[in-house]
């Protein structure tokens, strides 16, 4: 089953200037597998992910949006219930990336 969760999002644009904060908080879980072996249950965690962008106009072409986006950005050891490698590979932790996108 998936592992119960709660979050929020907060989202904002000034002008040209947008943001986006969320914030998503897994539950340890409650009910487990108990077939074959006792499943055991991995810790609760807090994934905190935020993204700015900025869009310019003055191409003539379109648009060019420039953006940062941030992952994780608590550092959290992130392991998914449902998962089969829980217990050999947490998700990802701190990941921020740079980018430019262009609209046509």
């Amino acid at each position: 089953m998936p592992t119960s969760r709660f979050g929020f999002s907060l989202t904002g644009t000034i002008q040209k200037l947008s943001l986006n904060v969320g914030l998503d908080h897994y539950l340890k879980q409650k009910y487990l597998g108990k077939n074959i072996n006792p499943e055991l249950p991995v810790a609760a965690f807090s994934l905190l992910n935020a993204r700015i962008s900025y869009e310019d106009n003055s191409l003539k072409l379109g648009t060019v949006e420039y953006y940062v986006i941030g992952n994780n950005l608590l550092n959290s050891e992130a392991r998914l219930q449902n998962s089969q490698l829980k217990f050999l590979s947490p998700l990802p932790g701190i990941n921020i990336s740079v980018g430019v996108k262009i609209k046509i």
